[in-house]
């Protein structure tokens, strides 16, 4: 399991796989992305910022621009959910991550 400092930077960058009717989708020019951070309970913690760095390549970012300093000490799920040009929705496998208390605390 992933873990996630509180307090530190979320951002994860990287390729993002998805498959659709059994293919995967290499290139996902005109498709857009959402992305939120829940608990257990479903209860909204976080919504990310989906930005693309190259979609021919599934090249995507998905940040938090706010403080993570909040976040509880506990399990949380994110996923992406992308939109097709034809307005089908397509989510990523969901994950989960780990908040921890950071060690370190700069103020």
């Amino acid at each position: 399991m992933l873990t996630h400092n509180r307090g530190d930077t979320y951002k994860l960058a990287g390729e993002f796989e998805l498959t659709v009717n059994g293919t995967r989708q290499l290139d996902l020019t005109g498709w857009t992305g959402a992305s939120q951070v829940r608990n257990n309970l479903d209860e909204l913690i976080a919504d990310l910022t989906f930005t693309w760095i190259d979609a021919s390549l599934s090249l995507a970012s998905v940040t938090f621009a706010g403080s993570t300093a909040n976040w509880p000490i506990e399990n949380l799920y994110t996923d992406v959910q992308f939109t097709a040009p034809d307005g089908d929705f397509v989510s990523t496998q969901r994950t989960a991550f780990a908040v921890a208390r950071d060690v370190t605390i700069v103020t």
